[in-house]
């Protein structure tokens, strides 16, 4: 994913509910409640997101070359 020039590193929880076939809401509760640590969220503040090469590993992601 491109973004202004810049390649994203990192996946939001939607996309990574996309990805997972998880639901967004089922991603927030078990980040909150710390139970997905194979997943390594990372809280930006407010935000929370995974990062880009883990996620694409867990789940046999193929990169686009982006």
């Amino acid at each position: 994913m491109k973004t202004k020039g810049l390649v994203c590193r990192a996946y939001t929880v939607a996309e990574v509910s996309e990805i997972s076939g998880i639901p967004k809401q089922t991603l927030y509760g078990q980040v909150r409640e710390g139970r997905c640590p194979e997943l390594r969220p990372v809280r930006c503040g407010t935000r929370t997101v995974f990062p880009k090469a883990h996620i694409d590993k867990l789940f046999g992601v193929e990169s686009w070359g982006l």
